[in-house]
């Protein structure tokens, strides 16, 4: 989520081409974190994911 809202914000006042660049960057950036496998895993196999604590 920290990464979804930086880049909301920061890609509001710009050309439309460079805020496609910047939020495709920060969903790959999304996917490659440990969270959203154990989240997708989770979903999958039916049960509460178990996220790491920071």
């Amino acid at each position: 989520m920290r990464i979804g809202k930086g880049v909301f914000y920061d890609q509001l006042e710009r050309p439309l081409d460079e805020a496609y660049e910047l939020t495709a960057a920060a969903m790959v950036a999304n996917m490659l974190e440990p969270d959203t496998a154990e989240g997708i895993a989770a979903f999958l196999e039916k049960r509460a994911p178990e996220y790491r604590q920071d």
